[in-house]
């Protein structure tokens, strides 16, 4: 039990109680393993928490970058931009400037991070002062000028992103060789402590070898785990459960990858869903409309696509203001969720237009399907307040693969008809009055 109790004291406490039974022209030899040892732990310390704030501060700098381009570019969407995407963007300039702060502060030594962090600031206050020319153009999506200032600040962003990323690339490299660095004191640590051990007796190399494998094993584990973490590999976590110095470097280095994944993950989600609704987004419809009716075109199943409009939606932001109309789009994707399958893809397509990927459904089943959700909507206000409701209704265009699609156009076109013959059976749908449903070639 007395040699179990030793190996859970702190790394100090054990070198000083193996210094002591061992003979005393050994007393030198052990200091210099200790103090080994601990510049071993301070190295790998080091590298983990310089390496997790500027590689957490470059991902913050992805998301921000992206959120500031996002709002610039729902405000071009007819019919949605409004003042509130001005005090989105203020507020995401305020804390990309507090970012550009942080890092400054956090950047080393090095020149070349000192002017990547410089050079993709410029960037970002060109973008930024673009950016807010355009918001101070009211209904900016018909104005040329506004359009070529839109591409002109994507590429000062394009830019100021490439210069973050190859700061985190160089924030990589830099991590690479200070973790060689820690190598090589650990294999000179590992000298020290085999001519410690060589000249020991008998008790004192016993001690020795306990106290090597319990601090060998641990650093290697580190060490592996620096490596692929090193290499992109966020999933893996340290498995250290000793009560001293090394378990505390492991729960730290979890807790920088825990940090690091979840901010991957935002990033991920970020750039598939919309911000508003929480639905995908129009990039993420795409590539999932492509993909299911190639598996549709493979297999000869089934596929429809429901394109839904709000009536008058305007109507609601004019009446209640736009904060409402928010509110409104948020309750009625909601309410759209619980009432389609899981298998279902939801998405909003533009403003106030969504669009749902039915797989594996025939036209008569989407447009009963269709009919079910339009008469919900209908049949069940939205709240808005204390006593206050609004009901909306829905026209919905129905399309279906392959009797809607023209195969000899190729299966690269299918998507596209698809989505043709969705819209212009909901163009119908509100040319018939709205609030009804129409199949493509059957209005």
């Amino acid at each position: 039990m007395k040699p179990l109790r030793l190996l859970q004291r702190s790394l100090r406490t054990r070198f000083i109680l193996g210094v002591g039974v061992m003979l005393l022209p050994l007393i030198v030899l052990a200091a210099g393993a200790l103090f080994t040892f601990q510049g071993v732990i301070r190295a790998f310390d080091q590298v983990v928490q310089e390496s997790s704030v500027e590689i957490s501060l470059a991902a913050r700098f992805q998301v921000l970058l992206r959120r500031a381009r996002i709002v610039l570019h729902d405000y071009f969407i007819p019919d949605f931009g409004s003042e509130d995407e001005r005090g989105r963007f203020l507020d995401t300039s305020r804390q990309i400037e507090e970012a550009f702060r942080q890092a400054r502060t956090a950047a080393s030594a090095q020149e070349k991070e000192r002017t990547l962090i410089q050079t993709a600031y410029l960037d970002w206050q060109r973008a930024r002062r673009i950016g807010e020319a355009i918001l101070a153009i009211p209904n900016p999506g018909t104005n040329r000028t506004a359009a070529r200032n839109l591409e002109r600040m994507d590429a000062h962003l394009d830019r100021a992103q490439d210069m973050i990323n190859n700061l985190q690339d160089l924030t990589m490299r830099e991590m690479d060789r200070r973790l060689e660095e820690a190598r090589k004191i650990r294999r000179s640590a590992l000298l020290v402590v085999v001519l410690v051990f060589a000249v020991g007796l008998g008790a004192a190399l016993l001690v020795g070898m306990a106290l090597a494998r319990s601090v060998l094993l641990p650093l290697r584990v580190l060490e592996e785990a620096a490596d692929r973490f090193g290499s992109g590999d966020l999933s893996h976590r340290v498995s250290l459960t000793t009560p001293h110095e090394m378990g505390e470097l492991g729960k730290t280095f979890n807790a920088m990858a825990e940090r690091l994944a979840k901010v991957q993950a935002e990033l991920e989600d970020l750039s598939i869903h919309d911000g508003l609704t929480g639905l995908y987004n129009f990039r993420e419809f795409h590539r999932q409309l492509a993909e299911e009716v190639e598996r549709s075109w493979r297999y000869g199943h089934s596929l429809s696509l429901l394109m839904v409009d709000i009536d008058h939606f305007k109507s609601v932001n004019d009446t209640f203001g736009h904060l409402a109309g928010d509110e409104v789009l948020r309750a009625l994707a909601t309410r759209i969720r619980q009432e389609v399958r899981p298998a279902d893809r939801i998405a909003r397509y533009g403003g106030e237009e969504l669009v749902i990927i039915l797989p594996e459904t025939r036209a008569s089943g989407a447009m009963t399907m269709a009919e079910r959700l339009r008469d919900t909507i209908a049949s069940h206000p939205i709240p808005l307040g204390p006593g206050q409701t609004v009901t909306l209704t829905m026209s919905i265009g129905v399309g279906a693969y392959p009797v809607d699609v023209d195969s000899a156009e190729g299966l690269a076109d299918s998507a596209e008809q698809l989505i043709r013959a969705a819209d212009q059976a909901l163009y119908a749908a509100k040319e018939a009055g709205r609030n009804r449903v129409c199949r493509f070639g059957k209005t």
